[in-house]
């Protein structure tokens, strides 16, 4: 009787291996579409979330610097043109946010109130992000004496 030593993985035949490979490839094939719409989702929310927090700090900076200003020099409009300009220096589009200030309450308790709302595009579109981004920001005035 003799006996034959196969290595793992090998028949005797020598088939078997082309069929792993086959196998393999058809395996990967089906996760990977499941792998890229996570890897962009992934992304696109990053990214979301970045431009979200760029949104935000403009609207901050700009409602701070209207509430630094005195109020004979119209610190809405003040607020308002200083968030498009943040926008654009952080490299979004000021020109086509959407920013509302207005000063809200009477003397000494006045506060300005700016919103700033920006469309917002997707890098890839394989998943369902928010349309816009957006960001409200409230201070009190600082010459309310």
């Amino acid at each position: 009787m003799r006996l034959r030593v196969l290595r793992s993985g090998s028949s005797p035949s020598g088939a078997r291996g082309a069929t792993r490979r086959g196998s393999a490839a058809i395996e990967f094939a089906l996760v990977l579409p499941v792998l890229l719409v996570c890897v962009l989702g992934v992304l696109d929310y990053g990214w979301y979330f970045y431009n979200e927090m760029l949104v935000l700090s403009a609207v901050k900076e700009g409602t701070r610097y209207g509430a630094a200003t005195p109020r004979t020099n119209d610190p809405a409009g003040v607020a308002a043109a200083r968030v498009r300009t943040t926008l654009n220096t952080y490299g979004l589009p000021g020109g086509t946010a959407y920013v509302a200030s207005a000063l809200k309450g009477v003397k000494p308790d006045t506060t300005l109130q700016v919103t700033g709302t920006l469309p917002y595009v997707p890098l890839s579109g394989f998943v369902s992000v928010p349309g816009s981004l957006s960001a409200t920001m409230t201070m009190r005035l600082e010459d309310n004496l």
